[in-house]
């Protein structure tokens, strides 16, 4: 692969200016922002660790309250804790001393979770038509997306039956919904060929309960079995099948799966993974997809390089077992760890080997992946910045600004879960 050498520093920062210009809210968007019940949510969970804590296992308990009662016990329980910020702790203690103040409460904490919900998350199946309508009209405005199905671990083969069904039925009414939008030259092409313009992201362990270290063989078998439909529409439209990554346990069984895929459809369809830069190992996972992508496939794999997304999760079981942790404790560490792989990404670009993504809200992390790209002669059109639905708007609108004007673009992509 092309030695991308060291970065040129001036360049990262003058780039991370422009995009940072560029992405700056307007006074009406920062006032939206500041009364909104999820960002102030958001903001103290970002500057409060401990409260962040609190706030998710609530989230994660709601569901199964049945009463008003009981959700504003476990209001209680969570954030009535010397943690919480002032406002928290004073507004249920109110509450409490109200008539029916339970019910007020949950109500409270109910529109919250749901706000936050609408936020992150682009539609359900029940609105189908919706999310297929949303998603046309991002692509009308420039965004390409990856559709991710909400759903995680299945237990039992019933379940993973239920979500590959799920997967298919979405699938075949993106593409048919996608067949109309307008062309978009610069969403459709890049260096390496076509571009579909429907990709989707599915979840390893939600294929097969037997995705897991000890079980390997079998869960990749599950998966494969599953999913073989998928692919083979997806290679007769053109669209994009995403492999996505989770949890450590399953980390090497996802690489074998995706491998299993590019054995049995070596010439298609496209096929995506990620690399999640927060893990020690990442450069040498990075190493080893871009080697095999090359050796192995006739339409170059998508890696998309991300910080990662289970950091508490995976530091906590580490810790609890008493096993090293897989994963850079310090965030310091995690960004020079994506800086790092970015570049070898590109490398790995410059020799044809992959399709490179880069997906952060960080402005100064996406600035050094360009500028790692730019140094190996790739242009504009040859990676992807990607963002999360929800997440960070002014920056995906930032982005669209920048780009329109370079001398020629490429997709910035909103993954947009549903």
């Amino acid at each position: 692969m092309a030695d991308v050498g060291a970065l040129d520093e001036q360049a990262v920062q003058a780039l991370a200016r422009e995009i940072a210009a560029a992405s700056t809210p307007t006074a009406r968007e920062r006032a939206q922002r500041a009364l909104s019940p999820s960002t102030l949510a958001m903001g103290w969970a970002t500057r409060r660790p401990a409260f962040k804590t609190n706030l998710f296992r609530f989230v994660d308990v709601v569901p199964a309250c049945e009463t008003p009662a009981e959700t504003a016990d476990h209001l209680a329980e969570y954030l009535d804790d010397p943690t919480s910020p002032t406002s928290v702790r004073l507004g249920l203690r109110a509450a409490a001393r109200l008539p029916r103040g339970d019910a007020m409460a949950a109500g409270v904490a109910r529109f919250g979770i749901e706000q936050m919900a609408r936020q992150f998350i682009i539609g359900s199946d029940d609105d189908l038509d919706e999310v297929l309508a949303r998603l046309g009209r991002r692509w009308e405005a420039g965004f390409a997306s990856t559709l991710d199905l909400l759903g995680e671990k299945t237990f039992t083969a019933r379940e993973a039956d239920h979500y590959a069904a799920r997967v298919s039925r979405t699938f075949l009414r993106l593409i048919d919904a996608a067949s109309r939008w307008p062309s978009r030259p610069v969403l459709e092409r890049d260096p390496w060929g076509p571009l579909g313009r429907v990709n989707v992201s599915v979840k390893p362990t939600a294929l097969a309960p037997k995705m897991h270290v000890l079980t390997e063989a079998a869960g990749v078998a599950q998966a494969v079995e599953r999913l073989g439909p998928i692919l083979d529409v997806a290679r007769q439209s053109g669209a994009t099948v995403h492999i996505d990554a989770e949890h450590d346990e399953t980390k090497d069984a996802t690489h074998a799966l995706l491998r299993a895929i590019g054995k049995q459809w070596p010439d298609g369809p496209a096929l995506g993974c990620v690399v999640q830069a927060y893990r020690q190992d990442a450069a040498d996972d990075l190493a080893s997809l871009v080697r095999w992508s090359g050796e192995a496939l006739d339409i170059p794999l998508q890696v998309r390089l991300v910080k990662g997304a289970y950091w508490d999760a995976e530091t906590i079981a580490a810790r609890a077992n008493g096993w090293a942790n897989p994963l850079f404790e310090q965030k310091s560490a995690s960004d020079a760890s994506f800086e790092a792989c970015a570049q070898d990404l590109a490398a790995g670009a410059a020799a044809g080997a992959v399709r490179p993504a880069f997906a952060s809200h960080n402005i100064r992390s996406l600035a050094a992946a360009i500028t790692a790209c730019r140094q190996l002669g790739l242009g504009d059109d040859a990676f992807e910045t990607q963002v999360l639905h929800g997440m960070a708007e002014p920056l995906h609108h930032g982005l669209r600004i920048w780009a329109s004007g370079c001398a020629c673009t490429r997709p910035w992509v909103t993954s947009s879960p549903a």
